[in-house]
């Protein structure tokens, strides 16, 4: 498993031969899209869609402009997603757990310790199936141009390092309003606790709750930290970010247009690369600094003791969810 944080674009191949043609870009009445995000403008990726605005003006010679909001300023991750399909808007940002109550197909991203590098989730997309998964949104009026990893959503808590699949008994652990990760911690032998983000510092230092889970970088910010000493480097779940077009918008430009927007989204993520790598180093060091945490990484030998543990959550998500059935079965047969 990476000890960093990775961050890969995935450019779209199949979407620029589509649109690769010699079409040209009208400059009779500059194009403003609309794009909405949760993250800050300061935050590494905020700055990577900066870049992408940029590039998408620059080639376009200016006639075509992406306005940015960040911070929510249009609406929670629901809101902008809904806006997208109504066309309301023209693009957002959505993260792997958001997408999964639109699209049934990116559900089983919520299944613990299944995608246990990340590598084997770009190698994943690469494939027809993952070229498949990442079109599935398409049918509710999401079209996907990127997808990238910001490396995966690892444990903290204030009792004890997590080494082996038995540390995990009786920690009061903080989820996500998800039944799949509900299920997840209790399968692992953890007590669940459903609570907003909002609310997980005061729960943790109060001991409501013992600890939670989150990416590397998201514990500077947050200063979960201060009442976490023990933060592990697990994959129990990844964190993705992807940038999602609205059909109804993508209908309306021309192939240079397209061609256009999903060429500057490939170079502006693969030129900010460095800068999450780097981002996430300089968290892990403002962390360890504090002299509260102690960071262990969960030897990959421990894996399989987690992965079977968690076998009947598989069973039963596939019950509900059979259109997950190749998914799933693709990364327990990389195990």
């Amino acid at each position: 498993m990476s000890k960093k944080l990775v961050f890969f674009l995935v450019a779209l191949a199949f979407m620029v031969a589509a649109f690769a043609s010699g079409a040209s870009v009208s400059h009779a009445k500059v194009m403003e899209l609309k794009f909405a995000a949760n993250y800050k403008a300061i935050q590494p990726i905020g700055k990577i869609v900066q870049a992408w605005a940029a590039k998408v003006e620059e080639k376009s010679k200016g006639a075509m402009k992406i306005k940015l909001y960040f911070d929510a300023q249009l609406g929670a991750e629901r809101d902008q997603l809904e806006a997208a399909q109504l066309g309301q808007i023209d693009a957002c940002s959505a993260s792997e757990g958001i997408m999964g109550a639109y699209v049934p197909e990116w559900k089983f991203l919520a299944l613990g310790f299944l995608v246990q590098t990340v590598e084997g989730w770009f190698e994943f997309l690469e494939t027809d199936l993952g070229r498949k998964f990442l079109t599935a949104s398409e049918k509710v009026g999401l079209r996907v141009i990127y997808s990238g990893a910001l490396g995966y959503r690892n444990p903290i808590n204030s009792a004890r390092p997590i080494t082996r699949l038995a540390d995990y008994k009786g920690l009061k652990v903080r989820t996500q309003q998800n039944p799949v990760q509900i299920a997840t911690m209790k399968a692992l032998g953890a007590l669940p606790t459903p609570l907003p983000v909002t609310e997980v510092y005061t729960a943790m230092q109060t001991g409501v709750v013992q600890g939670t889970y989150a990416d590397f970088g998201w514990f500077a910010v947050s200063k979960w930290y201060e009442n976490g000493k023990y933060i592990t480097g697990a994959p129990l779940f990844p964190c993705l970010t992807n940038i999602l077009f609205s059909q109804k918008t993508w209908d309306k430009l021309n192939q240079a247009q397209r061609g256009i927007i999903v060429e500057a989204v490939t170079e502006a993520g693969q030129e900010g690369k460095e800068l999450l790598v780097t981002d996430e180093d300089m968290s892990l060091v403002k962390v360890l600094k504090t002299g509260k945490v102690q960071i262990n990484y969960l030897d990959s030998a421990r894996f399989p003791e987690f992965t079977k543990a968690l076998k009947p959550v598989y069973d039963d998500f596939l019950k509900d969810n059979p259109q997950a059935k190749p998914y799933v079965g693709y990364f327990l047969g990389k195990k």
